[in-house]
């Protein structure tokens, strides 16, 4: 399963750079809900936890939430909490069994 979505038509080295990139954003965020096990995050918790300087926009981290939800890593809550936009957002949490 690819981790980036091709919706720009990017071809040869750039769209594998992407992939990676999607690729390493998915590791590092599953490795923060292994290390808090039993914890539920929503993605903008996740985005200020582990990308708080950086421009990484949040669409990516709800790509990557979905993308590990897909391949059965996460578990989408029914849970929400209040976003900073007026809306809910879900919570996720880590997928032990």
């Amino acid at each position: 399963m690819r981790s980036f979505f091709n919706t720009l038509g990017i071809t040869g080295g750039r769209l594998k750079d992407a992939d990676q990139k999607a690729e390493s954003q998915e590791q590092k965020i599953l490795k923060h809900f292994m290390f808090h096990i039993h914890s539920k995050f929503t993605p903008e918790q996740i985005k200020v936890k582990l990308y708080p300087s950086e421009a990484t926009p949040l669409t990516s981290i709800r790509r990557a939430l979905t993308n590990l939800t897909n391949k059965g890593r996460l578990i989408k809550l029914d849970d929400f909490a209040p976003s900073s936009y007026g809306s809910k957002q879900h919570y996720w949490k880590l997928k032990t069994a």
